[in-house]
């Protein structure tokens, strides 16, 4: 929508500092002090080890935006931090929150470099020579929070593809970059004769494994397999490859080589399942998906967001005759592609 007012974009300009009071108040432990209780302001400053007059302050702006409720007992969490921003909640969206305080806003802070260069940040950032996935994925506690940042959006995509793309529910699935293999366990709650390979890397495995025996319970339905998608070709024999917001982290060609590698693998007749956000045709939106291709833009090698028709061409460059673009009610579509 085409801004109208001086006000609106007064409120895009300070929008930085309302998502800096959400994430001080989740990194200085304020919404779990007061998930199930009411407490004044001294009371929170006092749990919190913060000072009182700089907490009050950070206690009426969070009210402000609607993330507190302040009553005759004092402040406490609004429903929806209660529902996703306290430990133990169900809908846990704290490593999300902080994966994008501490890992992705440093690098938009450097969004200017980046349109000027046509390149990522990371080095810029951290003085790192190494991308942004090898770093996270050498430092265990770093990737343990990503693969937890990543799970909620994979699971509420993984509920959509089990209903709207079919499946005849005996199906050999090889899960690529499927990392807390949240998909798997989805779809065998639907369709229990699937059996499911996730293949990722070997750090990754390693805490998935975990998940999957002791979260899931499904470890004779779910099995791993290390590799590097990138560098070596994919295991053969499956009927379903699936892709889960792996493509967008790539440059065209290299999406086009994995895809290559897909077809490979499938049996005759087998699918690739890919789920994307996809920008629309003329590529101005939607805002969500604009504001994410930038995203790829400062903290990938080369990976961008893509319209359906860029997409499909890449899966018939890659050998298969089409690709549906399925519409899904979830931040992700789903493109499915037969190999003949």
């Amino acid at each position: 929508m085409t801004m109208q007012s001086p006000q609106e974009i007064v409120d895009l300009a300070i929008g930085g500092w309302k998502a800096q009071v959400l994430f001080s108040a989740k990194e200085l432990g304020v919404f779990d002090t007061i998930a199930d209780q009411a407490l004044p302001a001294e009371a929170i400053a006092d749990k919190c080890q913060l000072e009182a007059g700089a907490c009050a302050r950070l206690l009426q702006a969070a009210t402000a935006l609607g993330l507190l409720e302040y009553g005759a007992d004092g402040y406490r969490c609004s429903p929806a931090v209660r529902a996703t921003l306290v430990e133990g909640c169900e809908a846990d969206l704290s490593a999300l929150i902080m994966h994008v305080y501490r890992d992705v806003m440093p690098l938009w802070q450097k969004l200017s470099d980046a349109v000027r260069e046509g390149s990522n940040r990371w080095k810029q950032v951290t003085g790192s020579e190494e991308g942004h996935f090898q770093n996270l994925y050498s430092d265990p506690e770093a990737l343990d929070t990503f693969l937890g940042t990543m799970h909620g959006f994979n699971a509420e995509t993984a509920m959509a593809v089990s209903q709207a793309v079919e499946w005849r529910g005996d199906e050999r699935v090889l899960d690529v970059g499927g990392a807390t293999a949240v998909f798997g366990h989805v779809l065998l709650e639907h369709y229990p004769g699937i059996r499911v390979t996730l293949l990722d890397l070997p750090e990754v495995c390693d805490i998935t494994q975990r998940r999957i025996r002791d979260e899931y319970g499904k470890a004779d339905k779910i099995d791993t397999q290390a590799g590097d998608f990138l560098t070596e070709d994919l295991p053969e024999g499956y009927d379903v490859i699936y892709l889960g917001w792996v493509l967008h982290d790539w440059d065209p060609d290299t999406q086009v080589r994995l895809l290559e590698k897909c077809h490979k693998a499938l049996r005759p007749g087998g699918r690739v399942v890919a789920t994307e956000c996809a920008l629309a045709e003329d590529g101005n939106g939607p805002e969500l998906t604009t504001l994410l291709s930038l995203d790829m833009l400062v903290s990938t090698d080369g990976g961008r967001e893509s319209t359906a028709e860029e997409y499909r061409q890449r899966f018939e460059a890659a050998g298969f005759p089409s690709a549906e673009h399925i519409e899904m009610p979830v931040m992700r579509d789903a493109f499915v592609a037969v190999k003949n």
